[in-house]
C-alpha cells in the first residue's frame, strides 16, 4: 500500500528503561526513524476501499484528504485489494476525493476524524472521464471494523452545547457506559484530581493526555485541570482494551485536544451567572433565607491564521469568581453560657463532680474555677469564642464568614506546516485558582482559624511529525507538566506563641493549634501543606505500513518528582472529654471546664512531614493491526513496563520479624530502613519484566462496513504510587507525641515522667541515638515485593449501522482485578479463649479495652516475637481482587439535519474486597486482618443499572409572521441530559467491638431478617426508615455454648441506596448581528424537574437516626449566559 501521510499529533506516554541509558536509546531510535510510543493519543486514521459498481476492488486508485480549516493535504493510493490508509491523521473535519483512470472522480464532504478514532471513508467509483465530479456530504461508517477498542468521543459541539454546571468538560465522561463515581474535582483550588471508575476499576486508575502529552496527577492518579470548553476541540474516553501503546494505569484512557487555529479568524467571548436567587431550596436546608452564593464564569478566544497555510494560532482565558458565605448554625455547636466562660459552673446543665485541688473558689455541688486557676491558653482562646445568644448557652443563630472562590486560565497553541513532510505543534497551559475552607478539620470559630488551598498547574507541549517515507511517520512530543498546591491559613495570627503555649511548633509550618471540646464546639488550623509534581518527559512513535500490517512501535521516558512539606499535627491536637472534672469518667464531668483547667483527655504532636522523591516510568510497545482479509482484521501487540517506586527519601522504614536496624540501632527490633540489609531504597524491589499482551478482532460480517463483530484481551497494570507514599506519612521515624491526662493545656510536656526536660522539638533524628516509641502505630511495604497490580479486561461487541446516521452497540465488558494493594494489620489483637493477659485467666468473653495491647502478635503474648509493639502495623499488602461483569448497550445518532443523540444502558455487577487505595497509615480495609475474604462484597463503584442520553436540537426555522418569526422564534437550540440511574451500595455497621481488636464501628452485625421494605412507599418513609432496621442486630457479647461470635453475618455493602432521575437542560437563542457574528442568549437548568435525590441512609446500627436519611442531591440550579460567536 503506497501513501504518503504527515500529520500527527500524537503522544501518550509511556514508560522506556531508565536513566541515562534510556533517553540515550530514545534519541537514538528518533534519530533513525524507528521510535518509541504510541502515535495516535491525539490522532485518528481514515481508511477504505474503493470498489466498481460490481463490488470488484480497484487498485491503484488515488485517495486524498484536505483539511477544510488548514488546507492540510495527504494523499495515499490503494493497494491490490483497493484500500487505501491514513494512519496517522488530525482531528479534523475533511474533504476526501478518489481518482482513478476512467472513472468518475467521487468526493465526500464533511468528512470528521477524531482522536484514537478511525473513519471509514470507502468509495463506490462509477465508470465515465475524471473531470467529472460527483460530490456527495459524508455517510463515513458507523461502525468500526479495524479495532477491538471501545470508546466514544465527546466533541465540541456536545462539550460546548450541553449544559454543564461546573464547566468542566469532564462532566461528560458521564455520558459514557460503564463509567461511574465521578468526582468533579481539579477545577478550582483542588489538587485531588478528577477521578471515576471505568468498568469497575478503581477511581485513581484512569490515563489522562492533552495534546498527547501525559496530563495525570501520578501521585494520586487523577486527571489533572482540563482546559475551558470553549479551548477543547474534544475528547475522547476509551474504556476497554485498548491498543498496546497505552499503559501505566488500568483504568480508561481521556484523550484531549484543544482547539487550533484555521484559515478563517474564529473566536468568541462569554459570561455565565448562577446565583442563589435562581436555585431551589435544598431538601433538608432549615428554614431562613438563602446563603449568599454567586457563581461566575467568564472569558473568550480568539483564533486564525499568522501565515496563511502555514502558521495558524489559537488561545482562549476564562476566569472564575465565586462569592459564597460559610454558614454554622446553632444546631452545629453549643458556646459556653457567660457564667462558664468565668468558671462558673453551678448552674450548667452538666455540672462537673471534681474539680482538681486549689482549683476550686465555689462549693462541691456549685463548683467555680478559680481565676488563677484558668489556663492562659484557654484564656487567649476563649476571646475567639462567640458569645451566647441567651442564657442558657445557645450559640449566635448563625454564624457566617466569606469564602470566595478566584480561579484564572489561559490555554494557547501554535501550528506549524514547515513543509511537506514536518509539522511542528506547541501547547501552553495555565491554570490558579485558591479556594477557602473556613471549616477545615472540623473548625468552628470562623474568626480564628480556617484554610485556603492555592492549586496551580502549567503545562508546556511540543510535538512534531516526520513524515519519513510513504510508508513510514514518525511522532515525537516533549512536554514538563508542574503542579502546584498550598495550603496555608487564612489567618497569620494566633500562633502557639501569640496564644500563650509554651512549647515551639515540631516542624516548619505555622498554624492555630486543633482542639475539641466534647458536647460544645471544636476549632483549629489547616494543617497547612505545600506540594509540588513534576512530570516531564520524551515520547516517540513510528507508523509503519507493510503491506497488510500497519506496525506502531515506540516507548517513552518520563521524569517524576513529588515534594511535600507538610505540618500535620505540628500545632497539636487535643480533646477535652470531661473525664478530667469526672474523676475519669467523661458522664461526671464537664468538658468546657476541662478547657478552662487545661487538663486535656490527650494531647498529640508531631514534626509534620518532609518528602523529597522521584521516579522514573519507562516503556516500550510493538502493535499490529493486520488485515488478515477485506473483513477480517486482527489487532496485537504488547507493552514492556518497569515499575520504579518512588526514592530519595532514603528513610523510609518499614517491619521484618527479627530483624535489627543497623542503620538505626536504637529502633525496636522488627523496625528496618532504607539501606539496611534486605531493604531496597523505596522498600519496594523495582519490577523489570511486566510484559502486557493484547490482542484482539473486528470482523466486518457482511464486508459492508455496516456490520461488525469486535473482541478483545488484555493485561494493564496499575503503577498507583498513592498506597505507598500515604502510607509512610506517620512512621515513628517521624517523631509522633501521645500525652494523657495533662495538666496545663499551655505547658503539657509539664509533670510528664516520658519527657522530663520538657518538649521534645525540634527533633533532628540522630542514627546512632534516635528515639523511638513503640505504642505508636507505624506502617509499611512488604519489603522486595515485586507484586505489580493488574486488571485483565475483555469485551465481545456486536455493532450496527441503520441506514445513513443511525447506529447501535451491544457489548459484553469484563475486569478482573488482581493483587490491588490494602492496608493489613500485622498486629492485629488476636481472641485467644482462655487468654485474657491484664483482666483474669477466664475467656475474653465480653470486653477488648482492658487486654487489646497484650493480645497483640507483636507485644508479649508469644516469646518469639515478644518486641512490644502495642499498637498497629499497618503493611501495604497485595491481596485484594477484583471483578466486573456488564452488558453495554448504546445507540447514536450524528449530528444530521441539527439533529443528534447519544444514549447509553449499562447493566453491570462490580465486586471486590476493598475499594480503592489506601490514603494513610489509618485508612483499614478488613474487618479481619487475617481473613480478607470476610470483606469480599459489592464494590463502592458498584451500580446495578444507568440509563444516560444526551440530545442536540435545533429547532426549525419559522418562516411565517415577518420580521417576528426570524427573530424572535426562530434560532433556537435546545440541548438536554437525562440521567436514570439505581442506587450504590453502602455499609451497615455496629458500635460494638464484637472482634476485640480495639477498634468500635467497624464491625459488621448480624442480619437476622430480611431488610428490604416496599419501594412503592412513599418519599417521606423511606426518608424515615430506609430500609429494615430490625434485620440487623449487634453481635452478642456473650459465649454461646463456650463459643464467642466475632464476626457479623452480615456481608459488606448489604443494601442499596436511592436512584437518581436527573434532567439537565439548555435552550440558547442566536441573534445575528453581522455575517458570522452572532449573539448567544444561553439558559440552562440543573435537575430541571428539582427531583429529590436522595442520599444513602444511616448505617450505623447504634446511631439514633440508623436507617434514616438526611441527604439529598442539589435542588433545580439555573444558569444564565451570554455569549458573542464569530
Amino acid at each position: 500500500m503506497d501513501h504518503t501521510l504527515r500529520k500527527s499529533g500524537t503522544t501518550a506516554v509511556r514508560h522506556l528503561l531508565s536513566g541515562r541509558f534510556a533517553i540515550a536509546l530514545l534519541v537514538a531510535l528518533t534519530l533513525c526513524g524507528a521510535t518509541v510510543l504510541h502515535a495516535q493519543s491525539v490522532t485518528g486514521s481514515i481508511y477504505g476501499t474503493i470498489t466498481d459498481p460490481t463490488g470488484a476492488s480497484i487498485p491503484g486508485a488515488t485517495v486524498t484528504i484536505v483539511n477544510v480549516g488548514t488546507n492540510d493535504t495527504l494523499t495515499a493510493k490503494t493497494d491490490n485489494s483497493g484500500t487505501f490508509v491514513f494512519p496517522v491523521v488530525n482531528p479534523g473535519t475533511y474533504k476526501a476525493t478518489a481518482t482513478m483512470a476512467g472513472f468518475q472522480t467521487m468526493t465526500q464532504n464533511d468528512l470528521r476524524l477524531s482522536a484514537n478514532q478511525n473513519v471509514n471513508a470507502s468509495f463506490s467509483m462509477k465508470p465515465g472521464e475524471v473531470s467529472t465530479e460527483v460530490s456527495v456530504d459524508a455517510t463515513a461508517a458507523l461502525v468500526d471494523t479495524r479495532e477491538s477498542q471501545l470508546a466514544q468521543t465527546i466533541d465540541q459541539k456536545r462539550i460546548v452545547d450541553l449544559p454543564l454546571i461546573g464547566r468542566n468538560a469532564y462532566d461528560l465522561v458521564t455520558l459514557v457506559p460503564g463509567v461511574t463515581n465521578y468526582n468533579a474535582s481539579a477545577q478550582i483550588g483542588d489538587t485531588s484530581g478528577t477521578q471515576f471508575s471505568t468498568n469497575g476499576t478503581r477511581p485513581n486508575f484512569n490515563t489522562f493526555y492533552l495534546d498527547g502529552a501525559f496530563n495525570t496527577e501520578f501521585y494520586r492518579g487523577g486527571g489533572n485541570v482540563a482546559p475551558a470548553p470553549d479551548a477543547l476541540a474534544e475528547f475522547r474516553i476509551i474504556t476497554s482494551n485498548y491498543d498496546a501503546e497505552f499503559g501505566r494505569y488500568p483504568g480508561a484512557v481521556v484523550n484531549t485536544v484543544t482547539r487550533s487555529g484555521t484559515n478563517k479568524i474564529h473566536g468568541s467571548a462569554y459570561d455565565y451567572l448562577r446565583n442563589q436567587v435562581l436555585n431551589g431550596k435544598p431538601y433538608f436546608q432549615a428554614p431562613g433565607a438563602p446563603v449568599q452564593y454567586i457563581y461566575n464564569v467568564f472569558g473568550g478566544g480568539l483564533g486564525g491564521p499568522l501565515l496563511k497555510d502555514k502558521l495558524f494560532a489559537f488561545g482562549n482565558y476564562q476566569g472564575i469568581r465565586i462569592h459564597q458565605q460559610t454558614v454554622i448554625t446553632s444546631s452545629a455547636m453549643v458556646v459556653p453560657t457567660e457564667a462558664e466562660r468565668a468558671g462558673d459552673f453551678s448552674t450548667s446543665t452538666k455540672i462537673p463532680k471534681f474539680l482538681p485541688p486549689g482549683t476550686n473558689c465555689g462549693t462541691a455541688t456549685a463548683p467555680k474555677i478559680c481565676p488563677n486557676a484558668i489556663d492562659p491558653a484557654a484564656k487567649a482562646i476563649l476571646a475567639y469564642v462567640p458569645h451566647p445568644t441567651d442564657p442558657n448557652g445557645t450559640a449566635p443563630a448563625q454564624q457566617t464568614a466569606p469564602s470566595p472562590t478566584i480561579a484564572n486560565q489561559g490555554t494557547g497553541r501554535l501550528d506549524y506546516q514547515w513543509n511537506q513532510a514536518n509539522q511542528i505543534r506547541f501547547t501552553y497551559f495555565n491554570s490558579q485558582g485558591t479556594g477557602y475552607n473556613r471549616t477545615q478539620n472540623s473548625n468552628q470559630l470562623l474568626n480564628f482559624a480556617g484554610a485556603s488551598t492555592y492549586a496551580g498547574q502549567t503545562n508546556y507541549i511540543l510535538g512534531e511529525t516526520w513524515t519519513i517515507s510513504p510508508t513510514m511517520v514518525n511522532t515525537a512530543t516533549v512536554f514538563y507538566t508542574l503542579n502546584k498546591s498550598i495550603l496555608q491559613n487564612i489567618y497569620s495570627t494566633p500562633l502557639l506563641s501569640d496564644l500563650g503555649f509554651a512549647f515551639p511548633y515540631g516542624g516548619a509550618l505555622q498554624t492555630q493549634p486543633q482542639f475539641s471540646i466534647t458536647g460544645y464546639f471544636s476549632g483549629g488550623g489547616g494543617r497547612p501543606n505545600n506540594t509540588s509534581q513534576l512530570s516531564t518527559g520524551l515520547q516517540d512513535t513510528v507508523n509503519w505500513t507493510l503491506g497488510n500490517h500497519g506496525l506502531k512501535f515506540g516507548g517513552s521516558f518520563i521524569f517524576n518528582k513529588y515534594q511535600e512539606t507538610a505540618a500535620f499535627l505540628s500545632q497539636s491536637t487535643a480533646s477535652f472529654t470531661g473525664a478530667q472534672t469526672g474523676n475519669g469518667s467523661a458522664a461526671n464531668g464537664n468538658a468546657f471546664a476541662d478547657f478552662l483547667l487545661g487538663r486535656a483527655n490527650n494531647f498529640q504532636q508531631n514534626n509534620g512531614s518532609l518528602h523529597r522523591l522521584h521516579f522514573n516510568d519507562p516503556s516500550l510497545f510493538v502493535h499490529d493491526t493486520w488485515r488478515v482479509s477485506r473483513r477480517f482484521t486482527v489487532n496485537g501487540g504488547v507493552r514492556w513496563e518497569v515499575f520504579y517506586p518512588f526514592v530519595g527519601q532514603k528513610n523510609f522504614g518499614t517491619f521484618i520479624p527479627g530483624k535489627q536496624s543497623t542503620r538505626f540501632p536504637t529502633a525496636p527490633t522488627g523496625l528496618v530502613f532504607e539501606g539496611d540489609p534486605g531493604v531496597p531504597e523505596g522498600l519496594i524491589s523495582p519490577s523489570y519484566l511486566k510484559f502486557a499482551p493484547r490482542i484482539g478482532f473486528a470482523w466486518d460480517i457482511f464486508g459492508t462496513g455496516r456490520t461488525a463483530l469486535r473482541g478483545g484481551y488484555g493485561v494493564f497494570y496499575s503503577f498507583s504510587q498513592e498506597p505507598f507514599v500515604g502510607n509512610l506519612e506517620g512512621q515513628p521515624f517521624a517523631l509522633a507525641v501521645s500525652v494523657t491526662n495533662t495538666t496545663s493545656y499551655a505547658n503539657p510536656y509539664a509533670g510528664q515522667a516520658a519527657f522530663p526536660t520538657g518538649s521534645p522539638y525540634p527533633y533532628v533524628p540522630d542514627p546512632a541515638n534516635a528515639k523511638f516509641n513503640k505504642s505508636a502505630q507505624f506502617a509499611g511495604i512488604r519489603p522486595n515485593t515485586s507484586a505489580v497490580p493488574y486488571v485483565q479486561q475483555f469485551n465481545l461487541t456486536l455493532e450496527q449501522q441503520y441506514g445513513a446516521n443511525w447506529s447501535t452497540r451491544m457489548a459484553y465488558v469484563g475486569t478482573l482485578g488482581r493483587r490491588f494493594y490494602l492496608n493489613r494489620d500485622q498486629n492485629a489483637p488476636v481472641y485467644i479463649p482462655g487468654f485474657c493477659p491484664g483482666t483474669s485467666t477466664t475467656p475474653c468473653s465480653s470486653t477488648a479495652s482492658a487486654n487489646v495491647a497484650s493480645r497483640r502478635p507483636y507485644n508479649t503474648m508469644n516469646a518469639s516475637t515478644a518486641y512490644g509493639y502495642t499498637s498497629n502495623i499497618a503493611m501495604l499488602d497485595p491481596i485484594s481482587n477484583s471483578s466486573y461483569n456488564g452488558l453495554q448497550l448504546t445507540a447514536t445518532r450524528r449530528m444530521l439535519h441539527n439533529f443528534a443523540v447519544q444514549a447509553a444502558y449499562t447493566w453491570s455487577k462490580a465486586l471486590d474486597i476493598a475499594s480503592g487505595d489506601p490514603g494513610s497509615a489509618t485508612t483499614w480495609n478488613l474487618v479481619n486482618n487475617y481473613d480478607a475474604s470476610l470483606d469480599k462484597g459489592l464494590s463502592n463503584y458498584h451500580l446495578p443499572q444507568k440509563f444516560v442520553a444526551s440530545v442536540l436540537y435545533q429547532l426549525p426555522s419559522v418562516k411565517k409572521w415577518g420580521l417576528f418569526g426570524k427573530e424572535i422564534l426562530s434560532g433556537w437550540q435546545i440541548n438536554a441530559i437525562q440521567t436514570l440511574a439505581s442506587g450504590q451500595p453502602f455499609n451497615v455497621l455496629s458500635a460494638t467491638d464484637s472482634n476485640l481488636d480495639g477498634l468500635s464501628g467497624s464491625d459488621r452485625p448480624n442480619l437476622v431478617g430480611n431488610p428490604h421494605l416496599l419501594n412503592s412507599r412513599s418519599k417521606l418513609e423511606k426518608i424515615n426508615q430506609y430500609f429494615n432496621t430490625a434485620a440487623f442486630q449487634n453481635v452478642p457479647t456473650t459465649m454461646v455454648n463456650g463459643v464467642r461470635q466475632l464476626y457479623g453475618t452480615s456481608p459488606r455493602n448489604p443494601l442499596i441506596g436511592p436512584g437518581t432521575i436527573r434532567t439537565d437542560a439548555s435552550a440558547f437563542k442566536r441573534f445575528e448581528i453581522y455575517e458570522r457574528m452572532n449573539l448567544l442568549f444561553r439558559a440552562e437548568a440543573f435537575n430541571l424537574m428539582n427531583n429529590t435525590n436522595l442520599g444513602n441512609p444511616n448505617g450505623s446500627i447504634n446511631a439514633a437516626n440508623f436507617g434514616k436519611i438526611t441527604s439529598s442531591d442539589a435542588p433545580r440550579q439555573l444558569q444564565l449566559a451570554l455569549k458573542l460567536e464569530f
